[in-house]
């Protein structure tokens, strides 16, 4: 489940910094694109950049991921395909549209001041030191090398010999989450109650406050979807989390007696843990209402002179979600012979299920942890064996507890 407001921001982002370099002119209103400008100007062509010189920048683009008070040296090739001099003075250029610009005074370069011979090349390394205070987030910025621009055929005129820089400045968080995501599949009218485990690491005693989603949701799922609301949820979780400490946030989830589809939403844990980022505490639920059926499925089948009859029921659960214990399904069956219900139980039991080492999880905090095993898809098969049945039309009636079920029946003459 992906929360809608969170990926349009990220999106957002990533387009803005996209258009820049493209050299589209837009304008930004309430958080979202309001206005972009795309009626052509005039056209463009090589010949338009008139005495601009270009150079061959190699790369054009670095994105760079750094904590505060950490650096990192990018290094540039540069080369003059010109049969000319080419003066390189690179400096920090301000892009406008830009939500968090990377200040100046965090670049250096190793040159920054000297002329680019005709066919030769020349490196330029570019450091980048964040701050030990600056706050964490996404950082753009344009390095210029030359004071050669360009005007584009939208919007402002561009720089044409320019590098473009992203920064992410991050924290590492204190506070590990699991799980964050609930998928699971329920009765109507029943109650369920689901742990989340929450650890610090850190050194730090953070706040916790657990709060229902407002925000609207993707919804993904062929079956009608029912929105997670404040009366059918309980949380109970401690106001703290001491440092070197482990704790549990409850959450449970009253499942409406006329529930069904899907139930999906979101509760976000509200810690105030700087290296969170709101999306990362949040807890995903998607639950799968399965109502069980009422009446039995029902096949029959004709013997007639049969030496054997061999009935397999194979109840099965396709897990889309991971879990360390095995799901209880079973399928209640019934056999009737033309005389009647056969008082008769399973020759054999046969139980079948995919067992994952799950690297996505954090590895077992105590010894009586889920662990890192985890059980997929599961099935159970039950067989039934009748030597020399009777002639005429026998019953085999399933009422399953199970998300699907297989019925293979094998007559030996």
């Amino acid at each position: 489940m992906v929360n809608s407001i969170q990926l349009g921001d990220i999106m957002k982002k990533v387009l803005a910094l996209i258009l820049i370099i493209l050299g589209i002119n837009m304008v930004f209103g309430g958080g979202f694109v309001s206005k972009i400008d795309i009626s052509p100007k005039h056209s463009i062509s090589y010949d338009d950049y008139g005495n601009v010189t270009k150079i061959s920048i190699i790369p054009k683009f670095k994105y760079i991921r750094l904590q505060p008070g950490d650096s990192e040296t990018i290094t540039v090739k540069l080369k003059n395909k010109n049969d000319k001099d080419v003066k390189i003075t690179p400096k920090v250029i301000t892009l406008p549209y830009s939500e968090n610009e990377i200040d100046e005074s965090w670049i250096s370069f190793d040159k920054t001041n000297f002329i680019l011979k005709p066919n030769s090349s020349e490196t330029v390394k570019i450091t980048i030191k964040v701050p030990k205070d600056a706050e964490k987030g996404l950082y753009s910025g344009m390095i210029a090398f030359t004071d050669d621009k360009i005007q584009m055929p939208y919007g402002m005129p561009m720089y044409a010999n320019s590098f473009m820089l992203s920064l992410e400045v991050w924290i590492p968080p204190s506070v590990y989450i699991y799980p964050k995501y609930i998928y699971d599949d329920v009765e109507p009218g029943k109650t369920i109650t689901y742990n989340i485990t929450i650890k610090n690491i850190g050194n730090k005693t953070f706040s916790i406050n657990p709060k229902i989603n407002s925000q609207d949701l993707e919804y993904w799922d062929e079956k009608p979807g029912i929105l997670l609301s404040k009366d059918m949820i309980e949380i109970e979780s401690p106001k703290v989390i001491p440092p070197k400490s482990e704790k549990v946030v409850k959450i449970k989830i009253k499942v409406p007696d006329d529930a069904k589809g899907v139930i999906y939403g979101s509760i976000n844990l509200g810690i105030d843990d700087p290296g969170l980022d709101e999306y990362q505490q949040n807890i995903d639920i998607h639950l799968r209402v399965y109502n069980k059926p009422k009446e039995p499925f029902i096949r029959e089948i004709l013997i007639n002179n049969a030496s054997k009859l061999t009935i397999k029921i194979k109840a099965s659960s396709y897990s889309w979600r991971y879990s360390s214990k095995i799901k209880n399904i079973s399928a209640n069956v019934i056999i009737e012979s033309p005389k009647g219900i056969l008082n008769i139980k399973p020759k054999k039991i046969t139980e079948n299920f995919n067992v994952y080492v799950s690297n996505w999880k954090l590895p077992p905090w105590e010894t009586d942890s889920e662990g890192i095993y985890n059980i997929g898809a599961y099935s159970k098969t039950e067989e039934y064996i009748i030597k020399n049945p009777v002639n005429g039309v026998w019953k085999v009636k399933i009422l399953p507890n199970c998300e699907s079920f297989n019925v293979e029946i094998g007559i030996e003459q």
